[in-house]
């Protein structure tokens, strides 16, 4: 939502290559938002629906692998 200056603001937080990260590093819904640029809001409906890349409950914590996020980009490049 690129009119709401709080999501903007939080997408442009923070910034890195998924591709540069160690593969087993995790990263939590803020980062993995900024990565893919989709808002914190799109991660947790594909979780509610099921899609996306593969995340973990750490300790009721939702937590992103790298290795995840790198391997399921490759598989829906177009």
């Amino acid at each position: 939502m690129l009119n709401d200056p709080a999501s903007l603001t939080e997408t442009m937080a923070v910034r890195f290559d998924l591709y540069e990260c160690s593969p087993g590093v995790l990263l939590d819904e803020r980062e993995v938002a900024a990565a893919l640029h989709v808002s914190r809001k799109t991660l947790q409906h594909w979780r509610a629906m099921q899609r996306g890349p593969r995340f973990r409950r750490i300790e009721g914590l939702v937590r992103y692998r790298a290795g995840d996020l790198v391997q399921w980009l490759e598989a829906t490049r177009g």
